[in-house]
């Protein structure tokens, strides 16, 4: 008897995820509110019917996008976080990922995600934000326990000022100035990290 090549439930599942990958390249590359399901079809040689099929309308589309975004993101600082390495080779390994990540990303999307016209998307962001900003604060407190960070430090104001840094990440002033926002992520980055005083020249 002859295997079949694929089960209904491996072809669907492949459907889908043309459907996601189309999706997150377009919203990369557009943003989310200039990206039609019409364009997603497109991208993904698929019909609309097929679409709605998997996805009611774009807002559960991106959402979906929004999720593994996260994950992937999460899981990659879980990751770095548990190697057996140096804890400034680690805060430059995430923050490079993260870079690398922000530069496939255009201004139009990172800007409907900080503010999303889609109340559902806006939600979802801030929930998950809040879940990540908690995994994280619990691993300043590990990293300031093993001595890493300054014990003066409070692992609360870290995070209030990575909210701050976030709203900065968005802002039309500074977003003027950088031509990606990949370079202004970076100055965020290493503004927070490591200060404006180049080493040596404290003095």
């Amino acid at each position: 008897m002859k295997k079949k090549d694929a089960s209904p439930r491996k072809a669907k599942s492949e459907q889908a995820g043309r459907i996601l990958a189309a999706a997150e390249t377009l919203f990369f590359k557009f943003g989310i509110r200039k990206t039609t399901i019409g364009d997603i079809c497109r991208t993904a040689s698929i019909s609309r019917m097929t679409f709605y099929h998997y996805f009611p309308d774009k807002s559960h589309v991106a959402e979906a996008v929004v999720n593994r975004l996260i994950d992937d993101m999460m899981g990659t600082f879980q990751r770095i976080m548990d190697q057996d390495v140096p804890y400034s080779r680690k805060i430059a390994e995430f923050i490079d990922i993260k870079l690398s990540k922000a530069d496939g990303m255009s201004k139009a999307f990172i800007q409907d995600l900080f503010l999303s016209p889609y109340p559902r998307i806006h939600e979802l962001f801030r929930r998950r934000s809040e879940e990540n900003l908690q995994v994280a604060l619990n691993e300043f407190r590990k990293s300031q326990r093993q001595g890493h960070i300054r014990p003066g430090v409070k692992p609360e104001f870290l995070m209030v000022f990575l909210d701050i840094l976030t709203e900065l990440a968005v802002d039309e002033r500074l977003v003027r100035l950088y031509p990606s926002p990949r370079e202004l992520g970076s100055e965020l980055m290493n503004l927070f990290f490591y200060g404006i005083i180049q080493e040596g020249k404290s003095s």
